[in-house]
């Protein structure tokens, strides 16, 4: 891997993506000299970081890196600064180790190259308060380890992979499909049996190790041993996108367990029928039923799960009550598909499919979510004057160099998906072991994404950017190749 730095040309494009990021960051946060937030994740990230607690309403690694980064500065510019070296330093490296092994020509090089150093959805995601740039930058890591991993593994090579897989585990359960990418990969590679096991073996300890402690901590504050209660309220959330669909006269036997909340669901249904009076209603495969106050879900929260007054900590209370909520109503979620799964295909998978697609902007389509102030947590953590945060454009609302991303994606989606046809039909596998591993990785994330997006999470661009930015490319050497077949 050292010698991936030693070429001039490398040097070059370094200097080249170096100069750029420095430059284009520089007039970002002069536009942008306060971070975005997302209200109320961010707020509830800053809270877990403050609290040093080990679970929270998300997965709780980006609050230990928030913790971790408050050792050595509460800058908010700085630590905007360190998410955008993070991932411009992850998705160089990824891009000249395709550079390295693929030697595509030089114009498709220049396009790669150009593809990282101008990019400014990176800039965005940096100067979100989330853990998006963090699992992006630790997503492009993971993915470069692979192809040196099937490529040309070196001693240690295995140890680091299970490092970054267990942190992006830990900060977005995005990664929950990495190891059925990761550990086939260790196994096909040019490694002794006893590095192999070792491999797998680190990665599966320390992921199971991370389930197990989280369990733990759950089972001690709700009683139930669960890894994450989102999972439940999301399964939930999914269910009642389809479930509204149905009518009285063909509503199934509900069990006894599931009544009272079911009763709440269909009498919310009941009488939110018009999208006039209800706009929430009109919304395809969201995740409103998962927060808005006036939800089922949540109404049925409140009346069962009362808030515990003996702990003194009102956010600690509500996170608490959420918490222990959402074990059962994954299963009254699960109940609803498996009795209803034609109007679950019709209703949630499909409009899930069409934003896998092309996703929409959702919180990056406007500077802290319209707003001019922040929660005081955000004041203390990072040390403000105000609660007030503002931007230098004009009009603030929307990020107008965002707007052809959703075109993008889905194009990238599309052109992907015909460059993987005509590779099986055409090439037929015969090209170099190297680049036939390529196409098959490439192929596993594209699908084992797909499928985890569309059934188990909400779609939206800052989730998507990742296996976009890695497929292009990707994609354009594959098409170099095909090109190739034909000339």
């Amino acid at each position: 891997m050292q010698t991936l730095f030693y070429s001039k040309e490398n040097k070059l494009y370094l200097i080249i993506i170096a100069s750029a990021s420095i430059l284009q960051f520089i007039i970002f946060k002069y536009f942008y000299p306060f971070p975005n937030f997302i209200h109320s994740d961010s707020f509830a990230y800053l809270k877990a970081a403050y609290d040093n607690s080990d679970i929270s309403w998300h997965p709780i690694g980006y609050s230990k890196f928030l913790r971790f980064f408050s050792v050595f500065s509460t800058s908010d510019s700085l630590l905007v600064a360190l998410q955008y070296i993070l991932v411009q330093a992850s998705a160089t490296w990824f891009i000249l180790t395709l550079i390295h092994f693929y030697k595509p020509r030089k114009w498709i090089t220049v396009l790669i190259i150009a593809s990282t150093a101008i990019d400014p959805i990176s800039l965005h995601l940096s100067n979100l308060i989330s853990g998006e740039a963090l699992f992006m930058a630790l997503s492009f890591t993971w993915l470069t380890i692979l192809i040196w991993t099937l490529n040309r593994p070196t001693p240690y090579i295995n140890i680091w992979h299970a490092v970054i897989l267990f942190l992006a585990f830990t900060v977005r359960y995005n990664a929950l499909y990495y190891p059925l990418i990761s550990f086939p990969a260790i196994l096909l590679s040019r490694q002794s049996s006893f590095q192999k096991f070792a491999g797998l073996a680190a990665g599966f300890l320390l992921i199971f190790s991370f389930y197990l402690y989280t369990s733990n901590r759950y089972e001690n504050f709700i009683g139930q041993k669960v890894f994450s209660p989102f999972s439940g309220w999301q399964l939930a959330n999914n269910a009642l996108y389809a479930y509204r669909y149905i009518d009285s006269v063909d509503r199934k036997l509900i069990p006894n367990k599931f009544r009272t909340v079911d009763s709440i669901a269909t009498k919310y249904f009941d009488r939110s029928r018009h999208i006039f009076t209800d706009p929430m209603e009109s919304e395809k495969a969201n995740t409103l039923y998962m927060w808005a106050a006036r939800s089922p879900l949540q109404q049925y929260m409140a009346k069962t799960f009362p808030l515990d007054t003996a702990i003194k900590d009102s956010a600690v209370r509500r996170f608490q009550q959420w918490a222990s909520a959402g074990p059962f109503l994954g299963e009254y979620g699960q109940w609803i598909i498996r009795r209803y799964p034609i109007p679950f295909a019709q209703h949630y998978l499909w409009p899930n499919t069409i934003k896998y697609f092309f996703p929409p902007t959702e919180y990056l389509a406007g500077y802290n979510m319209g707003r001019d102030t922040i929660r005081a947590i955000a004041v203390v953590w990072f040390g403000l004057k105000s609660k007030f945060v503002a931007t230098r454009l004009q009009n603030a609302q929307t990020t107008d160099s965002l707007d052809y991303y959703p075109f993008l994606i889905g194009s990238i989606n599309i052109l992907f998906l015909c460059c993987f046809l005509c590779y099986c039909l055409i090439i037929r596998f015969r090209a170099d072991t190297m680049l036939n591993n390529l196409v098959i990785l490439t192929a596993s994330i594209w699908l084992l994404n797909f499928i985890f997006s569309v059934l188990a999470s909400s779609i939206a661009l800052r989730f998507q950017i990742f296996p976009q930015l890695a497929f292009l490319p990707i994609l354009l050497i594959l098409a170099e190749h095909i090109y190739k077949h034909f000339d």
